[in-house]
């Protein structure tokens, strides 16, 4: 699962991923210019943060 940070909607949205890959495609918070940013990532098979 990952945790982005929506800028124009100022909201936090989950997004289910299968592949790991999927963290690729979105800018880390810090680093972000586009609408949306990635917080966090989690495998919830063993709820453990990945990224």
């Amino acid at each position: 699962m990952l945790v982005i940070w929506d800028t124009y909607d100022n909201a936090y949205k989950p997004i289910y991923a299968e592949k790991l890959e999927a963290v690729e495609g979105y800018e880390r918070y810090n680093n972000a210019t586009g609408r949306e940013a990635l917080i966090a990532a989690y495998d919830l098979y063993t709820e453990s943060k990945v990224g």
